[in-house]
């Protein structure tokens, strides 16, 4: 009994670490990104409120959405999203 205990009490701490990460500020802010954006927001069909900015690109006929990794943020990650989606709008994939 006291090993399910144990073992149910570790579980539920991880699961806990897992689904509550830390969240991080958004700093530094849009403008150090592109001096022309736009905060957006909508809700997911599950009712999640999901934010971030939209840069505009007057020349592109499609957009790039990038989604960060869990403990990120969209300012705050571990790769270059600039020259990720800069490869994905000249490799015209659809």
């Amino acid at each position: 009994v006291l090993g399910l205990l144990a073992y149910s009490a570790v579980s539920y701490r991880v699961a806990d670490g897992l689904t509550k990460p830390d969240r991080k500020p958004l700093d530094p802010p849009a403008a150090s990104v592109a001096a022309t954006f736009e905060s957006v927001s909508f809700k997911s069909t599950d009712g999640l409120l999901l934010k971030g900015w939209w840069f505009p690109v007057p020349s592109a006929d499609r957009a790039v959405v990038i989604v960060h990794g869990r403990g990120a943020n969209r300012i705050n990650s571990s790769f270059d999203q600039q020259k990720i989606a800069q490869f994905l709008q000249e490799a015209k994939v659809i």
